[in-house]
C-alpha cells in the first residue's frame, strides 16, 4: 500500500518511495486446474520465481488456498486507510485478481477495488507525453528517466517484490505528472 495523494506543498516524492504496509501470499494450484503449456514453459525460464512461488526458497510464504489467500488479502486492504485502487502492469494481472475476489470471496466484497485498476504502461504514456500505446515499455520508460527505477528490488517475479516496484513506478510517474503543469489542479489537462 503507498501514501495516496499529491505531495504537500514544497514537498517531492522521495528519492526511495516505500510502501505504508505490505501483504504476499502464494496460492496453491486450484484442484480442478491443469497447467497451461506456455505457462510453465514460462516457469521453466524463470526457475527461482518457480521455487518461490511452490514456498519452497528461503523467506517465501507457504502456499495457501485461494480462498484463504484472497480473503486474507481483503481483510488487509479493508484495514488500510484510504480508498484502495489497484496500480497493475500488466493489464491482466488486475482481471486475475479481480476473479479470483469474485470467486473466492463474493461480489460484494470483491468490489473494494470496483471494477477497474490504474494500469502504469497508460500512465506512463501520459508522464512521457508519448504519442503510441505500443512504444511504451519498461525499456522506453528508463531510457527517457533511469531513475524511475533507481533502486527498485530486482524485478525476479515474485508477487511482493514485483509489487513494491510497480509502486515506486507509480509514484515517481505521479510525481513527473504533477510536475508538467504546477499551475493545473485538473489532471485529466494531463492525459
Amino acid at each position: 500500500m503507498w501514501r495516496a495523494g499529491p505531495p504537500t506543498p514544497g514537498e517531492a516524492a522521495p528519492e526511495h518511495p516505500q510502501p505504508i504496509a505490505t501483504f504476499e501470499a502464494n496460492i496453491k494450484c486450484l484442484p480442478e486446474a491443469t497447467p497451461d503449456p506456455d505457462t510453465m514453459a514460462w516457469w521453466a525460464k524463470n526457475p527461482a520465481a518457480w521455487e518461490y512461488v511452490q514456498g519452497r526458497a528461503e523467506g517465501s510464504p507457504t502456499p495457501v488456498s485461494a480462498s484463504e489467500a484472497m480473503n486474507n488479502v481483503l481483510s488487509w486492504t479493508e484495514q488500510l486507510p484510504g480508498k484502495p485502487v489497484m496500480v497493475v502492469f500488466p493489464t491482466y494481472d488486475f482481471m486475475f485478481v479481480r476473479w479470483y475476489l469474485v470467486r473466492f470471496c463474493g461480489v460484494e466484497r470483491a468490489r473494494i477495488f470496483g471494477i477497474q485498476a490504474l494500469d502504469l504502461k497508460t500512465l506512463a504514456m501520459a508522464a512521457m507525453n508519448h504519442p503510441t500505446f505500443k512504444g511504451v515499455s519498461k525499456r522506453s520508460m528508463s531510457k527517457w528517466d533511469r531513475a524511475l527505477f533507481k533502486g527498485q528490488p530486482p524485478h525476479d517475479h515474485t508477487g511482493l517484490a514485483d509489487a513494491i516496484g510497480q509502486g515506486m513506478l507509480f509514484v515517481r510517474l505521479m510525481d513527473h505528472i504533477r510536475r508538467m503543469d504546477p499551475n493545473d489542479d485538473d489532471p485529466r489537462g494531463h492525459m
